[in-house]
């Protein structure tokens, strides 16, 4: 994976996704949302990568911005910087699933639809139904605590 973007975005950090200090990023920068036509987002497809990735911005002093299926980049604040784009999907998949236990260890990159696809043989699925099955990830359904309307509120 080419990491120079990253470094890039070390020396150009706040001209492009700030107008002032403490501004917020623009939420409808494309490489946030769900295309990426800048070829600004980094793609890791293993865990190695990903850490690659958080090192080289860690030195570069850049503030990584993680983004799945962008089915609720709308919700809370926006981030004040948004230099390094992270898109998690390529970190996807079972890792575990222990069907007696009715358990399932899944990737953060993981739809909630694939994860239920992959289920259904075993008729279990999991409880959630965000909007955008399809679109929405597993970790982004966590990060914006927004499960469906299967899940009752406690």
């Amino acid at each position: 994976m080419d990491l120079s973007r990253v470094a890039e975005a070390g020396r150009t950090a706040g001209r492009r996704n700030r107008t002032e200090p403490g501004a917020a990023a623009n939420r409808s920068d494309p490489a946030l949302a769900a295309g990426d036509p800048g070829g600004r987002v980094l793609r890791p497809a293993s865990e190695e990568e990903l850490v690659q990735v958080l090192r080289e911005a860690a030195a570069a002093g850049t503030a990584v911005v993680f983004r799945g299926g962008a089915t609720r980049l709308h919700l809370g604040q926006p981030p004040e910087r948004a230099e390094t784009p992270v898109d998690l999907r390529g970190l996807s998949g079972i890792i575990e699933h222990h069907v007696r236990d009715l358990t399932v260890e899944a990737r953060a990159g993981t739809t909630v639809g694939a994860l239920n696809r992959a289920l259904a043989p075993r008729r279990q699925f999991l409880a959630l139904d965000p909007p955008f099955p399809d679109r929405a990830t597993l970790g982004g359904v966590i990060a914006a605590g927004e499960p469906g309307i299967r899940t009752v509120p406690g």
